[in-house]
């Protein structure tokens, strides 16, 4: 320049490089939630079910219940039964195995355990879940069960795909007991009437047999309503006689079969990793010997209708002695509150969501 001072050129590569570099740096920061987000729909979808199915084949194994009889390589098919049905069981303890539950539309092989109580300890591990406040499997009423729809299993994830006149078959230990679907409906969280004993007319008493199975909707995002099944009491039979029509079929030899071979799926032969539940420290059983252990509750006034559901890790229908409300506490997204039992098996009327 005429001024004798020489102007610098612009430090292009080394702008150049720093922005290589944060862009590198962008791009493994977006890598690693990727695949930290991959892993975390692998866990839930599919891991989670792994541990579900290896928890209720133990179940299974342990309780050793009768094999339905069968004519040699034939089932035996077991005709309904005149009178009232049975009561089995009787009551049930939180955790307990109460049934087995066969939807044909979900597949031949589709068979879920049934325990008592519809927190995230039963659901996440055991399958589906009773409410502890409706009635047993065919008793006039209402038979409720919760299940989620999403991961561990998802067992009520195909409910969409039901069709009027699909069974439902609950087995106990010594019975069957068949219900037909009939129809849905979507409710928001607070529509509790669903579980009542008289779905139909909450304030009538009720007269039929019925079952109620709730979940999530919708499925794979964040659950703001209830997918709602309904079904009504078709039969019951005898295990000692065989399976139910609804659950046999013939196989390419012309045999009759029962439509749950009983084998195990392969995935569920894999040896399971520590069940990990959130906020969950101790195992299922030591949590039902320990039931006052750290809970999240609401309180319900009594006849005062519906309440607010709110809990930190899960959904159960608690007898949290001293109900009182936590915070930071998020929505159950597959079963409601229910009122608490005393020993006799009776509802005590006050409504809680406890956190175990």
């Amino acid at each position: 320049r005429q001024d004798g001072r020489i102007d610098r050129l612009p430090e292009v590569g080394g702008k150049r490089s720093v922005m290589r570099s944060v862009v590198m740096i962008l791009a493994e920061i977006l890598l690693t939630v990727g695949l930290v987000c991959a892993l975390y729909v692998v866990w839930m979808q599919w891991w989670t079910g792994v541990q579900s199915e290896n928890r209720q084949i133990e179940e299974r194994q342990s309780v050793g219940w009768a094999q339905p009889a069968s004519d040699g390589a034939n089932a035996k098919i077991a005709h309904p039964q005149q009178g009232d049905p049975p009561l089995q069981p009787e009551h049930a303890s939180i955790g307990e195995l109460i049934g087995r539950v066969y939807i044909p539309r979900f597949g031949d092989a589709w068979e879920r355990n049934l325990v008592q109580g519809t927190d995230l300890a039963e659901l996440n591990l055991h399958g589906l879940g009773h409410y502890v406040d409706s009635q047993m499997p065919g008793q006039v009423g209402n038979f409720a069960i919760a299940g989620h729809r999403n991961g561990y299993g998802q067992p009520l994830g195909d409910v969409d795909k039901l069709q009027p006149g699909d069974a439902v078959v609950v087995r106990t230990k010594d019975y069957w007991y068949v219900y037909t679907y009939t129809n849905y409906t979507i409710v928001t969280p607070d529509e509790t009437s669903v579980i009542s004993a008289n779905p139909e007319d909450p304030s009538a008493p009720p007269t039929k047999r019925l079952l109620t199975m709730t979940t999530c909707e919708p499925k794979y995002t964040a659950p703001t309503h209830r997918w709602i099944s309904f079904g009504e009491f078709k039969y019951w039979a005898k295990v000692s006689d065989g399976v139910p029509a609804e659950l046999a079929k013939k196989g390419a030899d012309g045999a009759t079969k029962f439509i749950s071979n009983e084998q195990t799926p392969f995935f569920a032969k894999l040896k399971t990793l520590q069940p990990v539940i959130w906020g969950r420290t101790q195992s299922s059983s030591s949590r039902r010997r320990s039931p006052g252990a750290g809970r999240c509750c609401v309180r319900f006034a009594r006849g005062a209708g519906l309440g607010r559901m709110w809990t930190s890790t899960a959904c159960s229908c608690g007898t949290s002695p001293a109900p009182r409300q936590s915070a930071g506490c998020s929505r159950c997204c597959c079963s409601w509150p229910c009122r608490s039992r005393s020993s006799n098996g009776r509802a005590r009327g006050r409504r809680a969501i406890s956190k175990y």
